[in-house]
């Protein structure tokens, strides 16, 4: 099997607690299957306010596959993806979260099901498979945002925050016409991609929910938001 060349996007905000395992981890999946990707990690520091983007700065010196992009303030996530999408050199490009609440491992399973020598784009699209229980207001929330998203958008993908996405042959000019800086994102990348004629495959994978998790309910009022506003920008 020929190498499969694949950039990795991994936005960060204050994340020193848990970059260490987690590139650990990234370096040794790709370190076990070398035979298998061509790839580089890209980290984007979405102005942190701890020591993330010195400790990732520590890391590219020591890790040639590893590169490190940053600003000076807070945006948001979808900021940040963005950033990472438009400095990925391969036409392969997983995004994931920092605390790799969706395992490396998980990525093979992309692979084997889904053609990447195909001349088409498409966008992979995770579907969690709760592997820890979710708190009740955690569930409530979600269910409310997934039937809010479906009546105003309807991408066909209930769980568009799911932190695994994968975009093949994804073209600059579609990347350029996101908008949203936030955690619904993900919904809007879907949206456009559905009104462009971009498959959207699903893949179920495993989810290790992180009891730290950044989203507060401000942040899920925000995504509300955001998701009116996707479905009325050009």
């Amino acid at each position: 099997m020929n190498q499969i060349e694949i950039s990795v996007v991994i936005p960060c905000y204050n994340e020193e607690k848990i970059l260490p395992k987690s590139i650990k981890a990234l370096e040794r999946f790709f370190y076990i299957h070398r035979k298998n990707f061509l790839y580089e990690l890209i980290f984007i520091d979405d102005g942190s306010t701890d020591s993330t983007l010195e400790l990732l700065n520590s890391y590219a010196e020591s890790g040639k596959n590893i590169r490190v992009l940053n600003y000076k303030y807070n945006v948001g996530k979808g900021h940040a993806v963005r950033r990472g999408l438009n400095h990925a050199k391969y036409n392969n490009i997983l995004v994931l979260d920092a605390d790799l609440s969706v395992r490396p491992d998980e990525v093979l399973s992309v692979f084997e099901r889904y053609e990447l020598d195909r001349p088409e784009s498409f966008i992979v699209c995770g579907i969690r498979k709760y592997a820890v229980p979710q708190t009740k207001i955690r569930i409530f929330l979600g269910k409310a945002y997934s039937l809010l998203h479906k009546v105003l958008l309807n991408v066909g993908v209930w769980d568009s925050q799911c932190p695994l996405k994968l975009l093949h042959n994804i073209s600059d000019e579609f990347v350029g016409e996101l908008k949203i800086d936030g955690f619904a994102y993900d919904l809007e990348l879907l949206y456009r991609a559905k009104k462009k004629g971009i498959h959207i495959l699903p893949l179920v994978v495993s989810y290790h929910n992180e009891p730290d998790s950044r989203v507060t309910f401000f942040k899920v009022l925000e995504m509300f938001v955001d998701t009116i506003k996707i479905r009325f920008l050009k």
